[in-house]
């Protein structure tokens, strides 16, 4: 997965990405053409940072859960990597072999980001057929034993976090046509981000799910399908009281979270919320599982 990383990073670069880490003057011109479209007002809040890039995150070559994010989050200098000498050692960081170390696990579950709790308890809820809530998952553990614990549950399970924008901010809106209009300005991004869905479909397990978090990275999904003209098959739409929706997509289930998790006044907030939305997903998985062809003209080429 580390050449996999660095070959989705190249497509944004015509510098070659080897040896020694550097500032890279492909990332610098192909974040500020992006920034033309995302930030048209110069704000500094939504500014991106082309020293600090991920396209993917992953703890296992063959992923069965990949989350689709719209990119990192730039958390300030805690959140530099400047240790990290080459672009080779960056990868490894991100796309560990190894779950223990020096790796983006370690630094995340140790204190329990908030991003990965929610991650965790999503992933464990439809492995397990029911709604768990954090503090069950944890239940009689102390900070190291979770730790543990959520580590050996994505080593038995690989995940992903995959960024539909690799560079990092602070903030970050994805408007109207925003997509559409970043692959106008730069032909790097669009192939990059070609690639990266490439890389998600070829590198998950048969059975695996992309999970959408949040209305902007369903808006992108949704416009990558459009822009390739492969359509997704149904099987929950979204409503007003469902804001979430549930397709297939070359084999693969695609869960749609309009709404982040555990948001306040959001549509996926409270327990009975987020435990009615396990219970509806899990029974159309099965009707998916189910069905007479689960491979459907929707999801072949």
């Amino acid at each position: 997965m580390t050449n996999k990383f660095i070959t989705l990073l190249q497509y944004l670069s015509d510098e070659p990405l080897a040896g020694q880490r550097k500032p890279n003057r492909g990332f610098k011109a192909v974040a500020q053409r992006m920034e033309q479209v995302l930030n048209p007002r110069n704000n500094s809040a939504f500014a991106l940072a082309p020293d600090k890039v991920c396209p993917l995150v992953s703890s296992g070559e063959r992923m069965k859960y990949v989350i689709l994010g719209l990119n990192p989050h730039d958390d300030g200098p805690k959140g530099d990597l400047h240790h990290l000498a080459t672009w080779e050692e960056l990868a490894d960081y991100h796309v560990p072999t190894n779950l223990y170390g020096d790796n983006i696990f370690d630094r995340v579950l140790l204190p329990n980001v908030a991003y990965y709790r929610r991650v965790g308890t999503l992933v464990h809820s439809l492995e397990e057929r029911r709604y768990i809530k954090w503090p069950d998952f944890r239940k009689g553990l102390n900070a190291e034993q979770t730790k543990e614990k959520y580590r050996q549950m994505i080593d038995k399970t690989p995940i992903g976090v995959a960024e539909v924008i690799p560079f990092a901010s602070k903030k970050i809106s994805l408007g109207d046509k925003a997509l559409e209009n970043l692959m106008a300005v730069s032909s790097e991004y669009r192939n990059y981000l070609k690639a990266l869905l490439e890389l998600i479909v070829s590198n998950t397990t048969e059975d695996a799910w992309i999970i959408c978090n949040g209305s902007g990275a369903c808006q992108a999904f949704e416009e990558i399908m459009r822009l390739e003209s492969k359509p997704l098959k149904n099987w929950i739409s979204e409503s007003e009281v469902k804001k979430y929706a549930l397709y297939t997509f070359k084999g693969k289930k695609v869960l749609m979270l309009y709404q982040f998790l555990n948001i306040m006044n959001g549509a996926l907030n409270s327990h009975g919320q987020i435990g009615a939305m396990i219970e509806d997903v899990i029974q159309a998985s099965d009707q998916i599982d189910n069905a007479p062809e689960s491979g459907t003209e929707f999801d072949q080429e």
